[in-house]
């Protein structure tokens, strides 16, 4: 279908990822064989394989109304909100324990099996389509439905802030303003106000923020003066930046193979003579140094450059949850490598295929 009967028609953004990530996997392909082939990257190739489907789905998303595409976010919303709203209710069960699990970074337990920073991503995307909904409440049909958004917008913003990890969090806080760029200029001066210092309030009513907020500022204090990072979230990233950088400067055209990520950074820490433990190690958890470990920087680039021309189709048709969401699904990835999992995938798709059709101009 996708060879003989599609037609991309006039959006633009559609073609940009179709060509970007074809590409993308085609040098993949193309890298990981000069290093040998294996059944484990099978795996690995049917998870990026299913990037070929987002324009399939574009183009069923062409068909419909924009009635249809909110209210299928409006169903997201709410499925969410329960599944979230459960986790929330088992947080409240043991708060003090799992305030100090979050004071001391570790993951709150939810009930999902989605790794917790990719169900903080789902969370942020859904609350950030949710959000520019509110700006359209006049094309809803019906009061109902517009009590049902806003009530589980509001929820899942809470939740997101209460469960999430801070990955989601910043993501959420990245891509917000692009939504209400344009009516924020016709609110009044409370309203603008408000929005400003919801995060402040959020920050000050919610333990769980608090605790985020200090542990934070206690890890990059921690990294910057050199301290023992053995027990730190990002200091420990810190160190997997560096040497997953000096991995990238050893192999910058192939990598080591989309198989290799893990034995070569386990080689990268032994020269590097770090004093961190082996069970202290982490990967690059980052999408753009995953991506030049695995296949060289041609994937970077591609990558980088995918969603810098998504940026200029956005602007050029002011399309505002667009620009939302290439933001979020950059800065996301400076903090996790999300397209690694079947759960990041599901929010790179997802999140493109309502940002492209709920607000083209094209």
């Amino acid at each position: 279908m996708l060879l003989f009967q599609l037609q991309f028609k006039a959006i633009a953004a559609t073609k940009v990822l179709f060509i970007a990530l074809l590409s993308l996997l085609v040098w993949q392909l193309f890298a990981s064989s000069l290093h040998g082939w294996s059944s484990g990257m099978m795996p690995k190739f049917l998870l990026r394989a299913t990037w070929l489907l987002l324009p399939l789905f574009c183009m069923i998303a062409a068909q419909f109304s924009r009635r249809y595409l909110f209210l299928a976010i409006i169903g997201l919303g709410v499925f969410h909100t329960w599944v979230a709203g459960a986790s929330v209710l088992h947080y409240l069960a043991h708060y003090r324990f799992l305030n100090q699990m979050v004071l001391e970074s570790k993951p709150l337990p939810l009930f999902s099996r989605v790794y917790h920073i990719e169900f903080s991503m789902i969370l942020a995307a859904i609350a950030l389509l949710q959000c520019y909904l509110l700006t359209r409440l006049s094309e809803l049909p019906g009061k109902f439905y517009r009590q049902l958004l806003w009530t589980s917008t509001l929820l899942n913003v809470v939740f997101l802030h209460i469960l999430s990890a801070r990955t989601g969090i910043l993501a959420f806080w990245i891509g917000l303003p692009w939504l209400f760029w344009a009516p924020f200029k016709t609110w009044n001066f409370k309203h603008k106000w408000f929005l400003l210092l919801l995060p402040v309030l959020l920050a000050i009513l919610l333990p769980s923020v608090r605790n985020r907020l200090v542990n934070t500022v206690d890890d990059l204090m921690a990294t910057s003066s050199h301290a023992d990072i053995s027990d730190k979230s990002f200091g420990r990233r810190w160190e997997a930046w560096k040497v997953a950088v000096s991995v990238i400067a050893d192999n910058p055209a192939t990598g080591v193979g989309i198989n290799g990520v893990e034995e070569a950074m386990q080689e990268g820490f032994k020269q590097k003579n770090t004093y961190l433990h082996i069970t202290d190690r982490v990967l690059p958890h980052n999408q753009y140094l995953d991506f030049g470990i695995q296949t060289g920087m041609p994937t970077v680039i591609i990558f980088v450059l995918c969603l810098l021309l998504l940026w200029r189709n956005a602007a050029a048709n002011q399309n505002h949850v667009l620009q939302s969401m290439v933001l979020f699904l950059a800065v996301a990835a400076l903090f996790e490598s999300y397209l690694e999992r079947q759960a990041g995938v599901q929010i790179f798709v997802l999140a493109f295929f309502f940002a492209i059709f709920i607000e083209k101009k094209e």
